[in-house]
């Protein structure tokens, strides 16, 4: 089975409660949050059937609004690309862009999964893209 890293912008939670949720790294209770969200949803139809799936943040830090941004962090990418092992990486938006650039990774280039004019056409697109590299 082809393993994709999925590389996102940064978690963001709008309550105290769901920031430490985030960082407690309670991940079932994230992971339903996570894919039940716009951006789960619409990744999901990116991501071509039985591949093996993991999603990072560019930063590890969690924001507090959706519109708080993050630098990405390298070493956190780098650490992440060593433990993985992926096949294929797909980067997110222009944050998830600018970290895989700074790595040096190669990556299939795509908008973020919550960008409101994110089109059918262009998530077609994607999945036959990661399709292609695995």
């Amino acid at each position: 089975m082809p393993r994709l890293l999925v590389v996102l912008q940064n978690a963001w939670g709008s309550t105290p409660k769901i920031r430490r949720q985030i960082r407690s790294r309670r991940l079932y209770l994230v992971m339903v949050m996570f894919w039940n969200s716009r951006t789960g949803k619409r990744l999901s139809k990116m991501i071509p059937p039985g591949w093996e799936v993991v999603v990072i943040n560019a930063s590890p830090r969690i924001s507090s609004s959706s519109t708080e941004v993050f630098p990405p962090d390298v070493s956190h990418l780098s650490e992440w690309v060593r433990k993985t092992r992926p096949d294929v990486v797909l980067g997110c938006g222009k944050v998830a862009h600018r970290g895989l650039d700074l790595l040096g990774v190669t990556y299939i280039s795509a908008p973020h999964p919550a960008w409101r004019s994110l089109s059918e056409r262009t998530i077609s697109r994607v999945r036959k893209t990661i399709k292609e590299a695995g």
